[in-house]
């Protein structure tokens, strides 16, 4: 799942940076000239937070907010180029800590168009009518930081809004009532991205929709206990490319398998308790789907095998969905794993790890994590032959023979390889003609491994090293301290047989 976070990660910061005005400070020479009044109201808001950060060395970015100095120079300040007004305010991800009352200074930025404050800890501060008062707001963004109450009313009035993130997994609770939803769903209408994080649906009345919404791109409903209504009226929106619907807690409601938007790209159901009828949901798919995230969706009994896929005028067509990243982890799938998953032209990631499945992987994979899936038999020489293999995690699977490392090593981008926890014997041969310049990371645990493998020898960046719980018999040679000389700082030889390990370097 490594990749999968560094996806994650990458696709937030993307979103973020395309949503958001340059944040970045500029430089004295070429910045407007900031307005007195706003610069003393940065310089009050920065004095009602304190800094609270687990990392000693790390400075407040607040810190070069000076008196005598140009507000439109300082970090995560934007000033309009023409007006001097401060228009965006990024304080995200800053280790605030404090409040926001009425009185605050904040709300006399009245110029601002973007405003970032997720990922600080603002002590149940309520979500203040005041935050409706910036009326050329585009983009507000309150998750994640500690607010609390119900939202109120005149964020409504902010009809100008293209991206709205409220809620978060924090410890206080934001709640929504059904006049406001009516009224964001009316007003809003150029919303293309939509977060309500945590806030709870279940009690809206089934005349609530999503319809009104039909600017949006990009929803996260993650953990906000959606009824059938509001799920069926979801699918529906025509321009809606990313859904994210993770721990959803919901019994009684089925997953619809019609009527889905024909842009949908991405669509993770990650931990949910809704009904999923796997096969109508496969057959159904938009063909413009890439990523599918279905793990800890309490999926029972083998894929099905004859999948027929339809296009969005529900006409039979012979290619499957454009899927890059599969994803039906930590279920209760078994049998085979059906022809129809070899056959997806442009799959990278496939994540298939913690079920029941039997057989053998017959392709490549440009990434590949079947991480507890249940294999049997030799591992197939043909599913390392892909010249552009980086990511390989064949790991606590039930893999059995005897395996040259060798044969795994056909792509010289290969990064990251984990095959610990099978019953497979890795041995290493001929390795000579064989560089691993780019390999960062090696799990070897519980391999049958006899000897240190010499190929480590052309491994200049590696990371981590797991050796653990194998057959290796004497001492620690000297060149495995030269491996990875300046990039190890994980190495596991625990659980071997080893005489003799000289003085570390």
């Amino acid at each position: 799942m490594r990749m999968l976070l560094y996806c994650f990660v990458f696709f937030f910061l993307l979103i973020h940076s395309q949503l958001s005005i340059s944040s970045s400070s500029s430089s004295p020479d070429h910045a407007p000239q900031c307005h007195p009044h706003e610069s003393s109201a940065l310089l009050q808001l920065k004095t009602s937070f304190k800094f609270i950060s687990p990392y000693d060395d790390e400075t407040p970015v607040t810190a070069v907010w000076h008196k005598k100095t140009n507000c439109c120079t300082w970090d995560r300040i934007t000033c309009d180029n023409v007006t001097g007004h401060v228009i965006g305010l990024d304080l995200f991800g800053c280790s605030l800590q404090g409040t926001i009352s009425s009185n605050s200074t904040l709300f006399k930025l009245h110029h601002l168009q973007v405003l970032y404050l997720s990922y600080n800890d603002f002590r149940g501060s309520l979500i203040l009518p005041e935050f409706g008062k910036f009326k050329n707001m585009t983009s507000l963004d309150l998750c994640n930081s500690n607010f609390s109450g119900h939202v109120p009313l005149e964020i409504s009035h902010l009809s100008k809004l293209v991206e709205l993130r409220l809620g978060g997994y924090l410890g206080y609770k934001v709640m929504i009532g059904e006049n406001t939803f009516k009224a964001l769903s009316q007003n809003l209408s150029n919303l293309t991205s939509f977060h309500l994080v945590g806030i709870d649906l279940s009690s809206l009345s089934p005349v609530i929709s999503f319809k009104n919404f039909s600017s949006l791109i990009y929803i996260d409903l993650d953990n906000c206990k959606l009824s059938r209504k509001l799920l069926e009226s979801i699918f529906e929106l025509s321009n809606l490319t990313v859904l994210y619907l993770e721990d959803n807690e919901a019994p009684n409601v089925s997953l619809p398998t019609s009527n889905r938007s024909s842009a949908l790209n991405r669509l993770t159901l990650r931990n949910n308790t809704f009904s999923i009828d796997l096969p109508l949901l496969l057959k159904d798919i938009p063909k413009s789907l890439s990523s599918l995230q279905l793990s800890f969706s309490n999926l029972v009994g083998p894929l099905p095998d004859n999948i027929q896929f339809y296009d969005s005028s529900n006409h039979l067509v012979h290619s499957a969905p454009n899927f890059t990243v599969l994803i039906l982890s930590n279920n209760l799938l078994n049998g085979t794993i059906p022809t129809w998953i070899y056959a997806l032209p442009y799959l990278e990631y496939l994540d298939l790890s913690d079920n029941q499945f039997t057989g053998e992987i017959i392709r490549d994979f440009e990434t590949t994590s079947f991480g507890e899936t249940v294999f049997l038999g030799i591992t197939p020489r043909s599913t390392f032959q892909s010249q552009n293999l980086r990511h390989l995690d064949l790991s606590s699977n039930k893999f059995s023979g005897t395996l040259e490392l060798e044969k795994l090593l056909i792509s010289k981008r290969l990064a990251y390889l984990d095959l610990s926890s099978n019953n497979i014997s890795v041995t290493f041969g001929n390795t000579k003609n064989y560089s691993l310049d780019n390999l960062e990371e090696l799990h070897l645990s519980s391999c049958n491994i006899t000897e240190f493998p010499h190929i480590l020898k052309s491994s200049k960046i590696l990371s981590t090293l797991d050796l653990s719980h194998n057959q290796i018999q004497g001492s620690v040679p000297k060149w495995l301290w030269e491996v990875g000389k300046n990039s190890l700082d994980t190495l596991d030889l625990s659980h071997n047989f080893l005489t003799y390990i000289e003085p570390l370097p």
